[in-house]
């Protein structure tokens, strides 16, 4: 008799899952038995329905666990802009930045293929700078796809790839802005020459003081200042305050202690706002869903379950970032960052189909 009370009282139409406190109001108007309160409390928390449909209550959620590389070379961000309008027959940039330097390469493309970004890898950067132990990519079908994953692993370069629907800290996204600020300010009027100006862009960013790091790209990726027209003009190439810049694997280290002490900073205040949240393997979890609003199939996002069904934790691949397996697809697989997940309450025995 309680659980029909309940059900006529929560999840029919006259209840529409309402908290605990409406429903139980709502209750005790015709009904009344001990611990009634605490008997609702119960079953709404482990209502799916409305685990899936509201949204978390705990705010932020993950510290900051990524730290800086040690020097040049280690990891490469990679991704691609546009498309732009075409310039001289190019509709797209590949962009490229070296994790420990912040040295970018920006190479236009005609198309965005694994194809044209395989062939800007090896002709434009791993043949003239060598190569990297790892490339960092979002999940874009051209860095998904067998060939360039075959590419990455032919070279013995181990491919990461950021969580799908997480802003991750992607050092080509934030170039994406800095290119697209310069293209801009040059091209707003006339935007079908932006692919000349390419090359002095990338020199700009290259030569400019990072702060985090406390020299030029190019200083630290080079170990040398790139050359303008002025510094040749006013013979700026001998001057002496290079005396003061360590020999390479000393200035690596220093920068690297300047890396490691602005990661710090920007660690304390990162934390100091989100929760330090973790699961363990084995933990039932709802995955945060990006449902995409589809008229011809009367879909809206507004009106989709913001939570997925149970997903159990096969794998912790860092205090941040879980290895997923649907409950009821253990084919299923996912990865996810922590501030994606949402506790799931009701028992294991109760949803697992074996």
């Amino acid at each position: 008799m309680k659980d029909f009370i309940y059900e006529y009282f929560h999840t029919s139409l006259y209840g529409c899952h309402q908290g605990v406190d409406r429903t139980v109001a709502k209750i005790k108007a015709l009904f009344h038995w001990p611990a009634l309160e605490q008997f609702v409390r119960q079953k709404i928390q482990n209502c799916l329905p409305c685990q899936r449909s509201k949204p978390g209550q705990s705010g932020a959620k993950g510290h900051l666990s990524s730290f800086p590389t040690s020097k040049p070379n280690e990891k490469l961000f990679i991704d691609v802009a546009g498309p732009l309008p075409m310039s001289d027959g190019y509709h797209f940039v590949f962009i490229a930045v070296d994790a420990f330097s912040r040295f970018v390469f920006l190479i236009p493309l005609r198309k965005a293929t694994s194809e044209t970004v395989i062939k800007s890898l090896q002709n434009h950067i791993f043949n003239n700078f060598g190569l990297w132990n790892s490339v960092c990519s979002d999940n874009d079908t051209i860095f998904t796809s067998k060939r360039f994953t075959t590419f990455l692993f032919s070279h013995g370069i181990h491919h990461q790839r950021l969580i799908r629907h997480y802003p991750n800290p992607n050092l080509a996204e934030r170039q994406i802005k800095n290119m697209k600020s310069a293209i801009i300010a040059f091209h707003a009027e006339d935007q079908t020459k932006w692919s000349q100006d390419l090359p002095f862009i990338q020199a700009a960013l290259n030569s400019a003081l990072v702060s985090s790091t406390g020299f030029t790209p190019a200083r630290i990726f080079l170990g040398r200042e790139l050359l303008t027209p002025l510094h040749l003009r006013w013979d700026e190439s001998n001057q002496s305050s290079d005396a003061s810049i360590p020999p390479p694997a000393d200035l690596w280290k220093v920068v690297y202690e300047n890396l490691v002490r602005a990661h710090r900073k920007m660690q304390r205040d990162y934390n100091s706002k989100h929760k330090n949240t973790q699961f363990s393997v084995g933990d039932l979890v709802l995955l945060k869903t990006y449902i995409l609003s589809n008229k011809l199939k009367h879909v809206s996002t507004k009106l989709s379950f913001r939570y997925s069904d149970p997903y159990e934790i096969t794998k912790i691949k860092s205090p941040v970032t879980y290895e997923l397996k649907n409950v009821a697809n253990p084919e299923d697989l996912k990865l996810a960052h922590v501030s994606q997940l949402k506790k799931f309450l009701p028992k294991r025995s109760a949803i697992r189909s074996d």
